[in-house]
């Protein structure tokens, strides 16, 4: 008997040895498992309509992270305007800190990660080394990828500072290992006006 799509996805992640971080994202047309390495992936949008299911998409990411990856290797920090999706997540060691859900935290959280951003591109230039994945193979003391998740985004009402923060981790974070969540029923360039 030929092994299931979920077995085919789950034999990913042990044969991986790259450095990789591999997500199984269900079954193509012909019933083989897909899987992508999310440390190719700058950030992610996901949107649609309200019951649409973007809050239980990232919860089973986030699920599928947890249980194949150490707090070692990545981490999470979670914005959750509704106050009740993400709470099931407070308390696992992969939380940099509770759900937030307060949106001046929220903020206070893109500023931070700005911040972190830019000590690492400088940490890794220190180094000698190019990105994350350069530096963790170098360095006796790796970094974790850290995953920001704003759920719902177009909700929160940011200055200019953190806009232009944020702005800067959506364009250096890849390279840092910090890659943004950004969860929102409006999928326009005006969920980073508001």
């Amino acid at each position: 008997m030929e092994n299931s799509a979920f077995e085919q996805a789950s034999a990913a992640y042990v044969q991986n040895q790259n450095g990789e971080i591999l997500l199984s994202l269900g079954c193509d047309e012909n019933g083989n498992a897909v899987t992508q390495d999310l440390s190719s992936i700058p950030h992610f949008l996901v949107c649609g309509f309200s019951g649409a299911g973007k809050t239980s998409f990232v919860q089973s990411v986030m699920t599928q992270l947890c249980s194949a990856q150490s707090p070692d290797d990545v981490r999470f920090i979670v914005y959750d305007s509704k106050a009740i999706d993400y709470s099931v997540f407070n308390g696992t060691p992969h939380m940099m800190l509770p759900v937030i859900t307060d949106e001046r935290k929220a903020a206070g959280a893109v500023l931070w990660l700005n911040t972190e951003v830019q000590r690492r591109i400088k940490t890794f230039f220190d180094a000698g080394t190019k990105d994350l994945a350069g530096y963790n193979w170098k360095s006796a003391t790796p970094l974790p990828r850290i995953f920001a998740v704003f759920d719902d985004f177009s909700s929160a009402s940011l200055d200019a500072q953190t806009v232009t923060a944020l702005t800067n981790v959506l364009k250096n974070g890849r390279v840092a290992g910090i890659h943004c969540v950004i969860v929102t029923s409006m999928p326009s360039s005006l969920s980073l006006q508001k």
